[in-house]
């Protein structure tokens, strides 16, 4: 009986090595979304492990594996309604057109949602391959204000993407943001580390559209737009913000033979990088306590002045949870 007892006891004990064990190589072994990009705003392919440096803390960062990745996304559409984005209706309506044409070029199998706010979120619309209720939901926009409800509309940013965050249930390799905005946020309860902490975790990608009227932007919106870049590199997303054209309107993104122009291209390339990607498989020299960034250069290739696209910071290793009979 004394003998049985003891196999139990190692049996319990090797289960639990093996756990720690698991945990470990998951905190040090991570798989992150990269694109290269080149100076004409291709995608570089053809990639291997071997093309890649990568380096954390002045510590390499092993690279061992890169594999092209086309598999079903899950991406949420964040819609900015707040009074600077529908007061324009033009602009308004290129808003919406950018919405569209990101629904109609979703691969098969894609799960799309939609969260439209101001000072609140005011529709959300869950995870869904049906396009048509996202299609029509964008139609019943186009009138703005008189479709959207009435009284003060704010803009509660990060109050917005922590929500859309939450839709991804469970979550999965390649999720998406992407949210069309100003970069205005004058109402969310929710601080920006806060919200970088909840992407990170998640590892959610940003993917954003913004674009510059050159009307003076407001002290918010000065600080929000400088965030967005640097918040979609944070998560491995690319943020584009458009010029105005040459009388001061929306840019156009097709021309007359509808032909993408270089605005359009631009968004073309921003979509391609949200559906397709090289999952590349790292291991990090030791856990992280908190957040880091990380470099990851291109090496071996004679293209020149290549854009690496990648989630320029990694979560911290999650603590597991110590049940309180594990503690006694």
């Amino acid at each position: 009986m004394r003998s049985r007892r003891i196999v139990v006891a190692l049996v319990f004990v090797l289960l639990g090595a093996r756990q720690v064990l698991g945990q470990a190589d998951s905190c040090l072994r991570r798989n992150v979304p990269v694109n290269v990009l080149n100076d004409q705003g291709q995608i570089v392919t053809g990639l291997t492990e071997n093309n890649f440096i990568g380096s954390i803390r002045h510590q390499p960062v092993k690279v061992l594996s890169v594999t092209q990745d086309d598999s079903p996304r899950q991406v949420v559409i964040v819609l900015d309604g707040s009074g600077s984005m529908i007061s324009e209706p033009t602009a308004w309506r290129l808003y919406l057109t950018v919405a569209r044409n990101l629904i109609a070029a979703m691969p098969s199998g894609t799960l799309a949602g939609l969260v439209v706010f101001s000072s609140k979120v005011e529709k959300n619309i869950p995870l869904t391959s049906n396009r048509g209720i996202l299609q029509d939901e964008l139609t019943s926009l186009e009138s703005g204000l008189r479709t959207l409800p009435k009284g003060p509309r704010r803009t509660a940013l990060r109050d917005a993407l922590v929500i859309a965050a939450s839709g991804f249930d469970p979550t999965q390799q390649g999720d998406a943001i992407y949210a069309i905005t100003d970069g205005e946020d004058n109402a969310s309860k929710l601080g920006q580390n806060l919200l970088r902490e909840k992407l990170l975790n998640k590892v959610i990608r940003l993917f954003t559209l913004s674009v510059d009227f050159g009307a003076g932007p407001t002290r918010e919106e000065r600080l929000g737009l400088m965030s967005l870049p640097d918040l979609s590199n944070a998560t491995g997303g690319y943020a584009v913000d458009l010029p105005r054209n040459a009388i001061g309107g929306p840019p156009t993104l097709a021309n007359g033979s509808g032909e993408a122009t270089p605005e359009g291209e631009v968004l073309m390339l921003q979509f391609k990088q949200i559906f397709s990607f090289q999952r590349m498989e790292i291991e990090l020299p030791k856990a992280l306590d908190k957040s880091q960034e990380w470099n990851l250069k291109v090496t071996g290739t004679e293209a020149k002045e290549l854009t690496v696209v990648y989630p320029h910071e990694l979560a911290a290793c999650t603590k597991p949870v110590q049940s309180s009979r594990a503690t006694r």
